[in-house]
Order: C-alpha cells, then sequence, then structure tokens
C-alpha cells in the first residue's frame, strides 16, 4: 500500500524499509512490539490484585513444556532481551520506555550496512 502510495514500483529496485521510512508509515511489527511494551509497563505498575497481574506471574502447574518447539509465552521476548528481572526494569517508567523489544534491529542494520558498502 505505501508503495502505491508513493508511486513506487518492485522494478524501480526500492526496499520496504525505504518507502516506509518515505512515507513516515510506522512498520506494523514496530507497532505491535511497541504497544506490547506498553501494555506490560502498564501491567506490571498495577498496585491492585487484577487478572492481568496474576496472569503475568502465572507458570503452569506441571512446569515443562511438551516436545518440539516450545511455543512461546507472553513474556518470552522481555525475559529474551532482559532476563528474568524485566519487571524491575518495567516499574522505572523513564527506563521502560527506552526499551526496545526487536533484538534483531541490529541485524536489519548490518545488512542495511552490508548492501550499502556492496558486500
Amino acid at each position: 500500500m505505501a508503495r502505491r502510495m508513493e508511486g513506487i514500483s518492485l522494478k524501480d529496485h526500492i526496499t520496504s524499509t525505504e518507502v516506509l521510512q518515505r512515507t513516515g508509515v510506522k512498520e506494523w511489527i514496530a507497532a505491535i512490539y511497541e504497544a506490547k511494551r506498553r501494555w506490560a509497563g502498564h501491567v506490571v505498575r498495577r498496585d491492585d490484585n487484577r487478572w492481568t497481574s496474576k496472569v503475568t506471574d502465572w507458570i503452569p502447574r506441571e512446569g515443562k513444556r511438551p516436545p518440539g518447539r516450545p511455543k512461546t509465552r507472553w513474556d518470552d521476548p522481555m525475559v529474551k532481551l532482559l532476563g528474568q528481572k524485566w519487571k524491575r526494569c518495567a516499574r522505572k517508567r523513564e527506563t521502560w520506555k527506552s526499551v526496545n523489544l526487536r533484538p534483531w534491529r541490529t541485524q536489519e542494520r548490518v545488512r542495511d550496512r552490508r548492501r550499502q558498502v556492496g558486500m
């Protein structure tokens, strides 16, 4: 849709990232992770005993996941990036605002730099 707005076809060899930058449209996956980060901070900072807080801390009784590739849990991206103490970071609003839950973002920058250099 952004390509059509700018009148850019695939034959122009312009990356999707560049098209999104030109149009000022936020990448959809970035918007999802941003919303998840905001919601996680909101839930962790709550003082009351609501179900959202209980579900965040809940661990299944059996404690094991089935064989094969495990399904990711809601807080897995936060645990992977910040460890088990991600909630401590989320309670500090200013620190939490600076957290980027997309660790592969740096890989995209490396790939873009390689393209520019011609590697």
